[in-house]
């Protein structure tokens, strides 16, 4: 015969107290047989009391605690700039109440541009954010910063500090690869204490090679210029070019158009216009440079020997 037993502290004056849901539908509170080791809720919470461990979603937890289902904020539907929401994570030395907040994650929505977001962060104040890393919905990922709005996937910030260290242990070797899809474009490689900026250049990669003509005479097209960047707050004088400048006489050397913008979606989800700068690679420079100075040679060493050939007449 079941039996129900309730006893109480003679010396104590609280209460216990067990009330009936306002439903018709039966509610029950499960004991195991082995008393004072699982208490379980309905089947869905379990309190192991020997292993100091909880489990929510499932009857033997396996660690202190173990969630085996969905975890969803009670959170409104998410507008912009909404949070759906936010779990935090403190000191275990003192109360969520009364100690700052050491670290969170938080879920939630961007503006219309960049969508839902997985953002991780920690703080040194009480219930203070710091964002640290951020994963949006589009496959970006930023890190030092409040914000992806950039269209490249990856966007990582730094103050004061190298924004991103690169490291290549045991042996030299590459550390970067990039790809045009699939196929390798380029690689960064490391050896000792220098550092190799490598493009594809392999033979097997081209066709209808011959041999450079007229690089004098390109050469002389180029306009080398002396200037200083606007955002220099020193004006420091450097040696250079003009991007479109150098577009007739090595138009791969250039990335982008003359005096080009585009259209995007700020933060707030206004439409925007910005400019688009143009880009060089001036080691595409160095065949052109190399094949005049080689004609120079040429045009040297025929001179001398016309010379020696006047001489010894």
């Amino acid at each position: 015969m079941s039996k129900v037993k309730i006893e109480g502290n003679a010396s104590g004056t609280g209460t216990l107290t067990i009330s009936a849901p306002n439903t018709n539908t039966d509610r029950s509170l499960t004991l195991p047989d082995t008393a004072g080791e699982v208490l379980v809720t309905d089947g869905t919470i379990t309190i192991d009391d020997t292993n100091d461990r909880v489990g929510i979603g499932t009857n033997s937890p396996s660690a202190t605690l173990d969630v085996t289902t969905t975890i969803r904020s009670n959170a409104s539907a998410a507008t912009n700039d909404a949070t759906v929401g936010k779990y935090s994570f403190y000191n275990t030395n003192a109360s969520a109440s009364s100690n700052p907040e050491r670290a969170y994650i938080e879920a939630g929505r961007q503006n219309s541009a960049w969508g839902a977001y997985l953002k991780f962060g920690t703080s040194t104040g009480t219930n203070a954010t710091t964002e640290a890393m951020r994963i949006t919905e589009n496959g970006g990922i930023s890190g030092g910063s409040t914000t992806n709005s950039s269209r490249g996937a990856i966007v990582w910030s730094a103050y004061g500090h190298e924004s991103l260290d690169i490291r290549r242990y045991a042996d030299a070797g590459t550390v970067a690869i990039f790809r045009d899809d699939t196929t390798v474009s380029g690689t960064i490689s490391v050896s000792g204490s220098s550092c190799s900026y490598n493009t594809s250049s392999d033979y097997r990669l081209k066709e209808n090679v011959v041999d450079m003509t007229g690089a004098i005479d390109r050469v002389k097209a180029l306009q080398p210029k002396r200037f200083n960047w606007i955002a220099d707050e020193d004006d420091t004088t450097v040696d250079g070019f003009l991007a479109h400048e150098v577009s007739d006489v090595i138009p791969e050397a250039i990335t982008g158009e003359k005096d080009a913008t585009e259209t995007y979606t700020d933060d707030d989800g206004v439409e925007q216009t910005r400019d688009v700068y143009q880009g060089i690679d001036q080691s595409k420079l160095v065949p052109l440079l190399t094949g005049a100075l080689q004609e120079a040679i040429a045009k040297i060493e025929e001179l001398e020997t016309r010379i020696e050939a006047l001489e010894n007449a």
